[in-house]
């Protein structure tokens, strides 16, 4: 497992995180790092059914927001009320 880096170069920034599946995702490794890097960090998740998965994940690190967000080929828009750093 690699080593996440200490410090807060990310402090005062904003990262929302789309499409955490598990513990195991690349989006949640995302998340911790710009959470440990001092970003607020807003999870979303694949769909309801992964929801309870993912959960725990997004208390565990004191997210900002989470809520299922299904992206589809039209695409999304994302509205984030003060401004958005970081979109992963």
């Amino acid at each position: 497992m690699a080593l996440i880096p200490d410090g807060n170069v990310l402090a005062g920034r904003r990262a929302l995180v789309m499409g955490v599946a598990n513990a195991h995702s690349v989006a949640y490794g995302c998340a911790r790092v710009f959470r440990r890097l001092g970003a607020e960090v807003a999870l979303t998740c694949l769909n309801e059914r992964t929801r309870s998965q993912v959960e725990p994940l997004a208390r565990e690190l004191g997210t900002a927001l989470f809520m299922p967000c299904a992206a589809h080929l039209t695409g999304i828009t994302v509205y984030v009320d003060g401004g958005l750093s970081i979109m992963a």
